[in-house]
């Protein structure tokens, strides 16, 4: 490939980029949604990503309502970021620190997101179970 043709497909690269990682950010949260499920958590969170100024060095999932144990035992480190990268790339806040309720998971982060896929063109069929488990590199910031 050539300079000039991969710069003249540029604008359409940037595009499927941004329709990735909404799709990405839409299968993890559905699937994170369904953990919460499972788990019967609800009620208001506070979802932190790492910030250094504060010396928070890694994401934080904090119930207000419940037991944090059992956040814990349902949700890994992991969970948890990716649970944080994809409200904050929904959201645009970076570093993302929000207050929500768990039951309005769908409303406010997962409908929106579908929506948008939808209005794009992509078709929202079931996905596999370990389609968000794939590396975090989706947060692109184009």
């Amino acid at each position: 490939m050539n300079l000039s043709k991969l710069l003249s497909s540029r604008q359409s690269l940037i595009e499927q980029t941004r329709l990735a990682n909404m799709a990405y950010a839409y299968v993890t949260l559905k699937r994170l949604a369904a953990v919460f499920r499972r788990a019967g958590l609800v009620g208001p969170v506070q979802v932190q990503q790492p910030n250094e100024m504060e010396e928070r060095y890694w994401a934080t999932l904090t119930p207000l309502a419940c037991s944090q144990s059992v956040a814990d035992e349902h949700f890994s480190e992991d969970d948890v970021a990716a649970l944080a990268d994809a409200i904050s790339f929904i959201t645009g806040v970076t570093p993302l620190d929000i207050t929500f309720r768990i039951e309005n998971l769908d409303e406010e982060f997962i409908a929106p997101l579908a929506v948008a896929l939808e209005h794009a063109g992509v078709s929202l069929e079931e996905v596999p179970d370990d389609a968000s488990d794939s590396s975090r590199s989706w947060l692109s910031s184009e």
